[in-house]
C-alpha cells in the first residue's frame, strides 16, 4: 500500500554555484560518507549531488512530517544495478517506521542541468494483511477459552458468532473478568465504555486485535 508520494527538482547549476564556495561543511551536512565516496568516484560530482539531494527532498515529503530532520539522516546510494535505494537513520528512520513504511521506490533523472527524483514510501501490505489476520486468530482463540471459563462451558460450544448478551446472557461483571485477562496476556488497555458495544465474541476479538496494532 502506498503511504506517501514525493517529488522535487532543482537546477544542476545551483549545486555547482554551492559546491564552488563550500568549505565541505554543507557536504558533510547534507551527504553521509557513503554518499561521498560515490560522488568522488563520478565523472559529475555536481550532477551526483544535485539528483541525490531531490532524492532525499522527495523522501521527506514522503514522510509528511513538520519535524526538520537532517538531510543526511536520509541516504541515496545505487546498487550494483545502478538502480538507487533508500537507507534512513535516526529521526528520518523512526518517523518512517512508526507510519509503517517498509520500502520505497524511487526514481532519479537529469536532462539540460535539471535533477529530479520520485519517490513513493510503501507499506509491507501483504505481510502486514497475513499478521494481522494470525493476531486475530490467535485473540479468538484465547477469548473463547476465557469467555468458556467464565461461564463454565466446554470452548466447543462457543464460536465467534456466539451473542455474549443474547447467548450467555452475560452481565457486566462477566465482561470485566474477561476483558481483564485479555489486558494482561496482551498487555493492552482496553476502553470498557466501546467494549460494551461489541455483541459477539468475534466482535470483541476484532477489537482487542485492533487495539493490539492488527
Amino acid at each position: 500500500m502506498v503511504l506517501g508520494v514525493g517529488t522535487d527538482v532543482l537546477k544542476v547549476q545551483r549545486m555547482r554555484d554551492v559546491l564552488e564556495t563550500d568549505d565541505g561543511s554543507f557536504v558533510a551536512k547534507v551527504f553521509t560518507a557513503a554518499e561521498r565516496a560515490e560522488a568522488a568516484e563520478r565523472s559529475d560530482p555536481a550532477l551526483y549531488f544535485a539528483t541525490r539531494f531531490a532524492a532525499k527532498e522527495a523522501v521527506f515529503k514522503c514522510l509528511g512530517t513538520d519535524e526538520d530532520l537532517r538531510l543526511n539522516e536520509i541516504e541515496i546510494r545505487a546498487a550494483e544495478t545502478r538502480q538507487p535505494f533508500v537507507t534512513l537513520s535516526g529521526d528520518a528512520l523512526r518517523i518512517a517506521s512508526a507510519r509503517g513504511v517498509r520500502s520505497w521506490c524511487l526514481s532519479l533523472s537529469s536532462e539540460l542541468e535539471v535533477a529530479v527524483a520520485f519517490a513513493v514510501a510503501q507499506s509491507d501490505s501483504t505481510n502486514g494483511r497475513e499478521r494481522s489476520m494470525e493476531l486475530r486468530d490467535e485473540v479468538l482463540e484465547k477469548l473463547i477459552e476465557r469467555t468458556a471459563q467464565v461461564f463454565k462451558m466446554d470452548p466447543s460450544e462457543l464460536t465467534e458468532n456466539t451473542d455474549y448478551f443474547e447467548d450467555l446472557k452475560a452481565k457486566s461483571v462477566n465482561m470485566v473478568q474477561i476483558i481483564t485477562v485479555m489486558e494482561d496476556v496482551y498487555d493492552v488497555q482496553l476502553n470498557y465504555m466501546q467494549l460494551r458495544r461489541k455483541k459477539t465474541i468475534g466482535e470483541v476479538a476484532d477489537f482487542i486485535a485492533e487495539a493490539c496494532g492488527a
